[in-house]
């Protein structure tokens, strides 16, 4: 989806500096976002100088609701 603001899905982003671990979660736990402005824009955004290295990034919805697309 594009946009910005409260229309369309309220994303939160993970950074992790190596691997993801569902049964832990918070090992290598980088950077996290939820909102870039709460109320005003329930969108999610990461801003960092990363040095060389492996990163993953986790992107899900902060609610239990499905996000669908059309």
């Amino acid at each position: 989806p594009t946009g910005t603001g409260t229309v369309g899905p309220d994303t939160f982003l993970v950074l992790y500096n190596g691997t993801f671990n569902s049964a832990s979660p918070l090992t290598n736990c980088s950077l996290t976002n939820d909102d870039i402005a709460t109320g005003t824009n329930n969108r999610s955004r990461i801003t960092s100088n990363l040095t060389v290295g492996t990163y993953t990034v986790v992107i899900t919805s902060f609610d239990a609701n499905p996000v669908t697309s059309s």
